[in-house]
């Protein structure tokens, strides 16, 4: 194999385990839904237990299949898909709240995750949705008895609105590492065919490698 085509075959390599690594990331997240479980286990008994442990379930694999920008596999994948399963998604989140109260909104920490990776900017309405609801809901049903200050001291109105300027920092910097390393792989694999045609691409191949 010449050396451009080694350093394109490199560079996708390269972007393939970074794909890896930011799903072994979103597998390590879903911890957090520990705190759904336990809630489950305190607030609810019996079926409404058990439907709440398998809602729970279902959400931590949708939050794995979900396509992300950078995910493995799924950086092509097209629009409908991600709005689908985030429908689901949020639906799931809904459907948790009779079992689990106010700790259910630990699952709208990954909603916001999921929709800033994905609309950036153009998801700052929802993500002020999540928060907001995140501390008003849980005053607003009597049953919970959850007072203001508590909903506040339970740090998911608050972790949202972070969660979501963390997620778009580094949904930036991502895209401009994968922009420039698509560049630099685009360039390597120009570079090995005017080689094998018999072309000079030292040139190429040595700015390439810079």
């Amino acid at each position: 194999m010449n050396t451009a085509g080694g350093q394109a075959t490199g560079l996708r390599a390269r972007a393939g385990a970074r794909g890896w690594g930011l799903l072994a990331a979103r597998a390590t997240v879903l911890a957090y839904l520990t705190f759904v479980v336990t809630a489950v286990g305190n607030d609810s008994r019996g079926a409404g237990a058990v439907a709440g442990y398998v809602i729970v379930a279902a959400f931590g694999v949708g939050w794995l299949v979900i396509p992300l920008p950078f995910s493995r596999g799924n950086s092509q994948a097209p629009a409908w898909r991600f709005w689908t399963l985030y429908v689901v998604l949020a639906g799931l989140f809904v459907a948790e709240l009779p079992f689990a109260h106010a700790q259910a909104f630990v699952m709208a920490v990954f909603l916001t995750i999921t929709i800033v990776a994905r609309a950036g900017t153009r998801s700052v309405p929802v993500v002020i949705a999540l928060a907001v609801a995140a501390l008003l809901v849980p005053v607003a049903v009597p049953s919970w008895h959850v007072s203001l200050g508590a909903a506040w001291d339970d740090v998911t109105p608050i972790a949202i609105p972070v969660v979501a300027l963390i997620t778009f920092a580094v949904h930036r910097t991502l895209s401009s590492t994968h922009a420039l390393a698509e560049a630099r792989a685009e360039l390597a694999s120009l570079a090995a065919e005017r080689s094998a045609s018999g072309s000079p691409a030292t040139c190429t191949t040595s700015w390439v490698t810079r």
